[in-house]
């Protein structure tokens, strides 16, 4: 036995119409928030297309529904889903449908629908039959559900129609649910194999619906198709047009060169030997080129390192060179401070000059006593140094020793940040000398720094022994 609850003037074929009002279509008038007037398990099918939510007492037509059905039977229900304006507002609508509200028609933990169409921070399992502590007294699973969407949302994928579901109004306009009534006791297995063996009703306005959503998604893809092919006709006759512009240059310039190799007559081959002879150049360009790079990397950069020193501006005195000379009166006003120190601290004396030290190696350091220092606190130290390619890797550190073992201070510079003739800065920690030690150091070293680096030191006449051209930065006083 088949029911159409609230069937109207619309009752399936094969159903009994059951409805509260006497219409053409109607079998039996029952109103079932009364009660139907059908015996216990008498009946197979039920379907209830836009009726329940008119009824007073959703739990209680429920209840009465299971009443009527046998173990086994099949429940259909299509509703209009409830986050939908004209839903909402629509005064004889008594109750929701939405993906939650099968979850109130039995206790069972488990369901055969996917959790992301039903999932929820607040309630995890899917049965909330008795969630206010009342007893339920009917199973009902729910084991398919199924949404129907307005045209806008028809196109996505069903991830982004779950999304636009749960944050949007006027996603879905109607939801179908179909249901197994449980009168035993089954397992999970039994379950399975009960939903694959029952032929489940599709109602013919649902497969109507669903033909008509079909239809509007191949409309809306030929629409689309027909936008883009729109566009890509514009885009051709735009192609086509420019090309046309082009060919009509062409020709023009075809007719051009004709007259002029008519005129000539010897054009032709004047031309294939200018690119011959353009080919054969930019050959040995490139070659040259090839070479040249290769010579840069090679060791003889030392000899170019010493022919930049003589090119910079501090050797302007070229053609006056002379390996002895003392190069203090050639340094210009970017070591000035530099210049005062060295006077102060003593390392510029009768008996040294200013000269271009060794280079600082890559694998050790350049050591220099500094001998005492004066009371204050230091906190950094520039060097005068010279280089004529410019760095491209590596850095250059300092450390500041006291008595030859402890490391006071100690900073790095990037190679990248080294210009040739310019103050080379390293800043650090507050440093506090203790005038007491009268034997300071300065370690100065180079890691991976691909160029030779050296640096301006004053080199005693008779001792052979150097000083740093440096200057130190000492803490201001307020």
């Amino acid at each position: 036995m088949k029911l159409d609850l609230g069937c109207g003037t619309n009752k399936q074929m094969g159903f009994i119409g059951v409805d509260r009002f006497p219409l053409p279509d109607v079998d039996v008038v029952a109103d079932i928030d009364k009660g139907l007037p059908f015996d216990d398990n008498s009946i197979d099918t039920i379907f209830a297309s836009h009726s329940l939510e008119h009824v007073l007492d959703l739990t209680g037509a429920m209840k009465e529904i299971y009443r009527v059905c046998r173990h086994g039977a099949q429940i259909c229900i299509v509703a209009p889903y409830s986050e939908q304006k004209l839903n909402i507002s629509n005064p004889y609508h008594l109750h929701c449908f939405n993906e939650h509200t099968p979850r109130f028609w039995t206790t069972s933990p488990n369901t055969l629908i996917p959790q992301e169409q039903w999932v929820h921070p607040h309630a995890s399992a899917w049965g909330l039959g008795e969630s206010d502590h009342h007893e339920l007294n009917i199973d009902l699973r729910c084991v398919k559900m199924e949404f129907f969407y307005f045209p806008e949302y028809i196109n996505l994928s069903q991830e982004d129609q779950i999304q636009a579901r749960k944050h949007q109004i006027d996603v879905c306009d109607q939801i179908m649910y179909h249901l197994l009534v449980v009168k035993e006791e089954i397992d999970e297995n039994q379950l399975c194999k009960m939903v694959e063996e029952i032929s489940w009703y599709d109602p013919p306005l649902i497969s109507n619906r669903r033909l008509k959503d079909k239809t509007t998604v191949q409309s809306n893809k030929l629409n689309a198709l027909a936008e883009e092919n729109i566009i890509l006709k514009e885009q051709l006759l735009s192609i086509e047009q420019a090309k046309q512009k082009i060919e009509n240059k062409l020709n023009e310039g075809l007719e051009t060169i004709k007259s002029t190799m008519e005129k000539t007559g010897q054009l032709t081959q004047q031309k294939e030997e200018l690119l011959r002879e353009f080919r054969t150049m930019d050959q040995s360009y490139s070659d040259l080129k090839c070479k040249y790079q290769q010579q840069i990397n090679s060791s003889k950069i030392l000899e170019e390192e010493l022919e930049s020193l003589k090119a910079s501006k501090y050797m302007r005195f070229k053609q006056f060179f002379n390996p002895a000379a003392d190069l203090w009166p050639l340094v210009g006003s970017p070591f000035q401070l530099f210049k005062d120190q060295s006077l102060i601290y003593g390392y510029k004396s009768k008996k040294s000059r200013l000269v271009l030290g060794e280079c600082v190696p890559n694998t050790n350091y350049i050591w220099f006593e500094l001998g005492k220092l004066p009371s204050g606190c230091l906190t950094g130290i520039s060097l005068a140094i010279s280089c004529r390619i410019q760095p491209q890797n590596g850095m250059m550190g300092i450390e500041i020793v006291e008595n030859a073992n402890r490391i006071i201070a100690s900073s790095s510079v990037e190679a990248l940040k080294i210009n040739n003739h310019h103050p080379v800065s390293f800043e650090f920690d507050l440093v506090s000398i203790d005038t007491s030690i009268n034997n300071y150091s300065l370690r100065v070293f180079l890691k991976n720094v691909d160029v030779p680096i050296k640096m301006y030191v004053f080199q005693n006449r008779i001792k052979k022994h150097s000083k740093p051209f440096v200057y130190f930065k000492w803490e201001e006083l307020n």
